[in-house]
């Protein structure tokens, strides 16, 4: 459990859709935080974002390549950096 809340705060995650990013996500925005998610599978970022947003929480997605990384922070950020930088690879 966090003992610092980081509510309101913007979170960055890379490659959430399975794993450890997709449960690291999911307890960002419980805790308050605006989350954007990226991955380069899109079902499965629809899969994993669309339940978020649905629950009703601050929740935004791209689907993206690493390559594409700074497009997608430029895209994202309310003022173009973020809190939390998370890179979760996991496959």
């Amino acid at each position: 459990m966090m003992t610092r809340k980081p509510e309101g705060k913007e979170i960055l995650i890379t490659g959430e859709t399975f794993g450890i990013g997709e449960a690291i996500a999911k307890i960002y925005v419980k805790e308050g935080c605006k989350v954007a998610l990226h991955d380069i599978d899109e079902p499965c970022l629809k899969r994993v974002a669309g339940g978020m947003f649905n629950q009703g929480f601050d929740v935004i997605s791209l689907v993206v390549n690493i390559r594409s990384y700074c497009m997608f922070i430029k895209q994202t950020s309310v003022n173009n950096s973020y809190d939390v930088y998370l890179c979760s690879l996991s496959r």
